[in-house]
């Protein structure tokens, strides 16, 4: 028997022994997976450590691990393998390992103290689930150290040794690779081991000679890893299932300048229903992943995930729909920006199952006046009409709790979707979509909208912003801002059927203004074609306004700029995605602008492709751009005297730039008064050291120290495009005389504005 003493030594001396291992000679160095791409521990809604690698997840319970390769078209049905150790053999002297152990998370990994003195441990890296047994005493036997493991699970009956000394579990389209063995004792000795397969299950072997003279502890570790060797997709028809992802969304915290996106990610159960999860994953302003991918839900039919940022709170909060024995719920759970904390999950409302059919969220913008953080869910239901709940999301809590409810409509036949825009405006408000359909699958169909303050409370009751004989058939779009007023752009896509193979599909926009005589606009149509096309979605910020949608027959995606009070197209439409050979589907955008700055115009756009002919996907897709053209451009020229200061903007004098503002940074403290001057380039009047430009346009100011701002939001009117404007401060300033011709005045310097 090994004493205390040198299991203390021998505990001490495995630290060194990890530290020496670069990479196993029995194993081929794995290729190179892109840096953007993280891998890490997480725990799901249930408390259950999850891993989640590039393209492959690992699920944890007390019985073992559970290895699923995430292989997209690649299978018909989820190749997962379930593995543990079951018993450790050495000669005549065997021990049975526990088969219920909690697991416990240590840093990237997860550990079954399977007995005493045997770890078995599983270890998120890039290229797979690293699986090792760490051996810390010896047995008491002598010759062949056996390890036994258990499998269990689709790929499990389709094990095959391969050439390389590897074994690949697989149906014939794609599965899962087990790594050879190798054995490494405390002083950073090494061997290869042996793997075979046996029934219901793997027997790992190290030779005799190797254990019988090791120091303890022994390392025993093989990787499981994803196989992508099929290269040819199956093409079934849409009943059939496949792994796709879809339903993408999209959020920003300004605070960390990040983003989150959401998505559902469905995978075959191996018979007609698909079973579906919700993951999400933080990205940088400059589209790297941030951290692991997180497993925001696992239950079985969790799905139509949402998200916003709640950035008064710097965390993201996700809503969902789910299945749960017999009901169907809105439930809700937060990410915090900067590290990926998710909170408990939350249940916020539960129907009979079937009967609520959508929901959606909003946050709390850092331009709130609000002291305590919220996001507002609404929801679609049968029994209870369209539905709300505040939820209160504190900052230095992991727990978020409901606030209150409330109740936008009261049941209503044939009510569809509930979508909820993005932030509350200036003013607090809150804009709610949704469809009202005929029922029979053709028209009548109508556009409503109606407008919350941040207590629930409706402000602008039901108003309708369309009606049509087409059929309505995909979720409307909301979002919205504004200062002063509050102002919501709806996008939403209707068809009609011109003949029985034919369908003429038609998107269109309108606004709806709050203020202090509410108003809806006129609805805009912006794009119309024979063809079946997906659901539209709106970005909105001062000024400019986005709506993205797909065309022919969804096979491009493509974003246009309009005038967020008119709808009237300001740009011409870009594409953004062709994929060629497949489908674009559920477009989602969110501009920075949620998170409070006028100034901010970057965006993120996010969406799912699926296989021409075929229910498979791909991952989720994502487009940044920017509202502001980088033509668009300040010149400073000089020209200012009697220290009156400089004459600055904001933000980029761009075409549709709303919040678009001239600034005068500190004319002196004796300065009362002071005009912007916008004028085209002409020559200026020249006086001493003064070079003064001729008043055209002009706005009168009181000075405020340090600096004095003037609004001059830019409109969304491609007319602007080009033109060119010279700014300049004339300052009234008491005592001050650099052009004797006008006393008491002086001038900052002037700046060339170029519109684009």
């Amino acid at each position: 028997m090994i004493s205390l003493p040198a299991l203390v030594r021998l505990a001490l001396l495995l630290t060194a022994a990890v530290a020496v291992r670069t990479q196993d000679p029995a194993r081929p160095a794995a290729p190179e997976f892109p840096a953007a791409i993280p891998v890490g521990i997480t725990h799901d809604e249930l408390g259950r450590p999850i891993a989640i690698g590039p393209d492959w997840e690992a699920e944890f319970d007390h019985s073992g691990a559970r290895f699923l390769p995430v292989l997209g078209s690649l299978s018909p049905v989820l190749m997962d393998l379930r593995l543990r150790a079951a018993t450790v053999r050495q000669g005549d002297v065997e021990l049975a390992l526990a088969e219920d152990v909690p697991p416990a998370v240590r840093g990237p990994q997860v550990c079954y103290q399977r007995a005493h003195g045997v770890v078995e441990r599983f270890t998120a890296r890039r290229e797979g689930l690293e699986h090792s047994l760490l051996l810390t005493r010896a047995i008491g036997g002598t010759g062949d150290l056996v390890v036994r493991i258990e499998l269990a699970g689709e790929a499990a009956p389709h094990g095959k040794p391969t050439a390389a000394g590897t074994h690949l579990f697989a149906a014939g389209h794609g599965g899962v690779s087990y790594g050879a063995l190798t054995a490494i004792d405390a002083r950073g000795e090494r061997v290869a081991g042996g793997v075979r397969l046996v029934p219901g299950g793997l027997e790992w072997t190290v030779p005799g000679r190797f254990a019988d003279a090791a120091a303890w502890p022994i390392l025993l570790d093989p990787l499981v890893g994803t196989n992508f060797q099929i290269t040819t997709p199956i093409s079934g028809p849409f009943a059939q299932p496949h792994e796709f992802d879809l339903a993408a969304d999209v959020a920003f915290d300004v605070s960390n300048d990040n983003y989150l996106v959401v998505w559902q990610r469905n995978y075959s159960s191996g018979g007609t229903a698909a079973v579906s999860s919700i993951r999400a994953l933080r990205r940088s302003a400059t589209g790297a992943a941030i951290g692991s991918v997180l497993a925001v839900s696992v239950v079985d039919s969790s799905r139509s995930p949402c998200v916003a940022g709640v950035n008064r709170a710097n965390r993201f909060a996700i809503a969902w729909i789910q299945d749960f024995f017999g009901t169907t719920q809105v439930r809700v759970r937060t990410v915090a920006a900067a590290d990926g904390a998710m909170s408990s999950t939350l249940f916020v409302n539960g129907q009979t199952q079937g009967d609520i059919r959508s929901c959606d969220i909003a946050g709390e913008s850092s331009a709130s006046p609000s002291v305590d953080a919220q996001a507002w869910v609404v929801w679609n239901s049968v029994s209870q009409g369209l539905r709300g709940a505040r939820i209160a999301v504190p900052a230095a809590s992991n727990s978020v709790s409901i606030a209150g409810t409330f109740t936008v409509l009261p049941p209503a036949p044939n009510l569809l979707f509930a979508v909820i825009s993005r932030a509350p405006t200036g003013l607090g408000h809150l804009g709610i979509t949704w469809m009202v359909n005929s029922g029979l699958g053709v028209g009548p169909s109508l556009v409503r909208a109606a407008v919350i303050d941040r207590s629930g409370t409706v402000v602008q009751g039901s108003t309708t912003l369309f009606s049509t004989p087409d059929f309505a058939f995909s979720p409307p779009s909301i979002d919205g801002g504004g200062a002063t007023s509050s102002q919501f752009v709806v996008a939403w896509e209707t068809f009609e059927r011109l003949l029985p193979n034919v369908v003429q599909t038609h998107v269109r926009a309108a606004s709806l203004v709050v203020g202090a005589q509410p108003s809806a606009g006129t609805p805009v149509l912006l794009h119309s074609e024979t063809n079946l096309n997906g659901s539209p979605t709106v970005g909105w910020r001062d000024g400019k306004a986005y709506v993205a949608h797909t065309t022919t027959a969804q096979t491009r995606l493509e974003l246009r700029g309009i005038d967020p009070l008119t709808c009237a197209s300001c740009e011409a439409p870009s594409i953004v995605a062709q994929p060629g050979t497949h489908l674009v589907s559920r477009p989602a955008l969110c501009m920075d602008r949620t998170g409070g700055s006028n100034s901010a115009s970057g965006g993120l756009l996010v969406w799912t492709q699926l296989l021409l002919g075929g229910n498979i996907g791909d991952p989720v897709h994502g487009r940044f751009l920017d509202a502001f053209s980088p033509l668009a451009t300040t010149t400073n020229l000089g020209g200012g005297c009697g220290a009156g200061g400089s004459t600055q903007v904001g933000s980029p004098p761009a075409v549709g730039n709303g919040g678009f503002d001239v600034r005068l940074l500190q004319p002196g403290a004796t300065a009362l008064l002071a005009v912007l001057n916008l004028t085209p380039p002409q020559p200026v009047a020249l006086c001493g050291a003064c070079e003064w430009l001729p008043f055209v346009g002009t706005v009168v100011a009181p000075v405020s120290l340090p600096l004095t701002i003037v609004p001059v939001p830019i409109p969304c009117a491609p007319s602007l495009a080009g033109t060119t404007l010279d700014a300049q401060w004339t300052v009234w300033k008491p005592g001050t005389s650099p052009c004797s011709l006008v006393p008491d005045f002086a001038l900052s310097n002037i700046v060339r504005l170029a519109l684009r």
